[in-house]
C-alpha cells in the first residue's frame, strides 16, 4: 500500500504491473511529497530492487530520473528514504519513501502500536514540511492504495480520519467513516477482519496515547 501527499500542482499517474510495486510515475513542477509503501517489493525484471533500503540506486522512467538514497531513519517496523525525482526540463520533486515492513499479509494484522506510529510518523513529516512560496495556501491531499485499493489502504484510511475526528471533536462514527469511504471506493472494507481492526486501532488510540 502506498499512500502518496502531493500539491494540487502535481499531477500524478500510478502504474501498477503484475508482480511488480512500481514507483509513482510523477509529472511534477517543484514540491514535496510524502509516500509511504505497505508492500516489500518483489524481485522482477521491472527493478523491484532499486528500492532496497540499504543502497542508492538510479532509475529512469521515461522523461524522469528518480534517484533513492539510503534509508536515513531505521524504525522497527519502517524505513524512511528519500526519494529525489527529475524532469528533463529540470522541475524536481522531494519525496520521504515510507516503507512499512509489518503488513506484507492481509490474514495476518500488524501490532496496533506499529500501525499507529506510521500514522503519527507521517503527519510528523507532513506538518514540518516545508512548502514553497509558489505553492503557499494549497493543502496536501493524500493519495492511498495497496493490491485492491480495498483493504490496508482503507484500513489506513479510516483510522486516520477517525483519529483526526477524536482529536478534533472528542468523538468518532466508525459507521459514518466508512459509509463516506465507500461513497468514494465501492466496497472497501468488505472483509469483516478489515473491519474489526479499524476498531481495535482507535480503541487502541483511545486506551493508550489520549
Amino acid at each position: 500500500m502506498r499512500i502518496v501527499s502531493l500539491y494540487r500542482h502535481t499531477t500524478v499517474t500510478p502504474v501498477t504491473r503484475k508482480g511488480c510495486k512500481s514507483p509513482m510515475i510523477v509529472h511534477c513542477r517543484d514540491g514535496l511529497e510524502r509516500s509511504i509503501v505497505l508492500d516489500l517489493p518483489e524481485e522482477n525484471q521491472y527493478g523491484a530492487s532499486f528500492w532496497n533500503s540499504d543502497e542508492e540506486s538510479l532509475l529512469q522512467v521515461g522523461k524522469l530520473s528518480i534517484k533513492k538514497f539510503r534509508a536515513h531513519q531505521n524504525h522497527p517496523s519502517f524505513e524512511i528514504m528519500s526519494v529525489l525525482i527529475t524532469h528533463e526540463d529540470g522541475a524536481t520533486l522531494q519525496v520521504s519513501q515510507f516503507l512499512f515492513k509489518n503488513w506484507q499479509r492481509q490474514d495476518v494484522s500488524p501490532s496496533e502500536c506499529d500501525v499507529l506510529d506510521l500514522i503519527f510518523m507521517a503527519h510528523l513529516y507532513n506538518e514540518s514540511a516545508v512548502t514553497p512560496e509558489t505553492l503557499k495556501g494549497f493543502k496536501s491531499p493524500v493519495v492511498v492504495h495497496c493490491s485492491d485499493g480495498l483493504q490496508r489502504s482503507m484500513v489506513f484510511c479510516t483510522v486516520d480520519i477517525g483519529i483526526s475526528s477524536i482529536s478534533n471533536r472528542g468523538k468518532v462514527n466508525l459507521y459514518s467513516i466508512v459509509s463516506n469511504l465507500r461513497k468514494e471506493r465501492y466496497n472497501c472494507l468488505y472483509d469483516a477482519n478489515d473491519y474489526g481492526m479499524c476498531y481495535l486501532l482507535l480503541y487502541y488510540y483511545c486506551m493508550f496515547y489520549m
